[in-house]
């Protein structure tokens, strides 16, 4: 069982397999490389420290700093037909819940693939993405799986492992997608309209959200 106490101040200590482990409340260091036992893996991070063996590492969100983070003022009802449209992979992304309406929390689209189309097989280094297939046949790609799925099908894409899609039918297919935390989430807006072919511009927008082609 996990307990957890915090102090009102925003610091967090907890017991994990026999760790004290503490969330110490200070500012966020710039992203920087941290030895993980996967490999080297980059973040924007609160701080973790081990008392017992007097080690920090980072974390990408604790429970009461997503709640912070995705809190809203007003609750959010959006339709298809309400929700911005942009141009990914030569179909219809639509915007259903934008990450700077839930303080980069997570961001939630609607995207419409054509038959044969997917991105590049990748790696997020920040974010975890969430495929939900509701109309068509696709390929999902992640780790060293491919299965091959319809609607219901769900795909969850931690980072640093490898994933993509491709809509392997013959008539469009449609999406959902939660990325998370949503920062990435903005990716989508500034490359609409952007070519498949311009690889060059793709992978300058990629870079600045540390998202790798492999």
């Amino acid at each position: 069982m996990l307990r957890f106490r915090a102090d009102g101040k925003g610091n967090v200590t907890g017991h994990v397999a026999g760790h004290v482990i503490r969330h110490v409340a200070r500012p966020r260091p710039p992203p920087a490389v941290f030895d993980q036992p996967d490999g080297p893996a980059r973040h924007r991070a609160s701080w973790l420290y081990d008392a017992a063996s007097d080690h920090r590492w980072p974390t990408l969100l604790w429970r009461g700093e997503m709640l912070e983070k995705s809190e809203t003022t007003v609750p959010i009802v959006r339709t298809r037909d309400t929700a911005a449209e942009v141009v990914v992979l030569d179909g219809r992304t639509r915007v259903m819940v934008h990450p700077d309406e839930v303080g980069n929390a997570y961001a939630l689209f609607e995207q419409t693939i054509p038959p044969g189309k997917g991105p590049p097989m990748h790696v997020h280094r920040h974010e975890t993405e969430i495929f939900y297939v509701v109309e068509g046949e696709f390929e999902l790609y992640v780790g060293d799986e491919t299965v091959r799925a319809g609607p219901g099908a769900i795909m969850v894409g931690p980072r640093d492992i490898r994933h993509t899609f491709r809509n392997v039918g013959t008539t469009p297919g449609i999406l959902h997608l939660t990325v998370i935390p949503g920062d990435f989430g903005h990716y989508f807006i500034e490359v609409t309209e952007v070519p498949d072919h311009d690889t060059d511009t793709i992978r300058t927008l990629l870079d600045k959200y540390d998202v790798a082609l492999v």
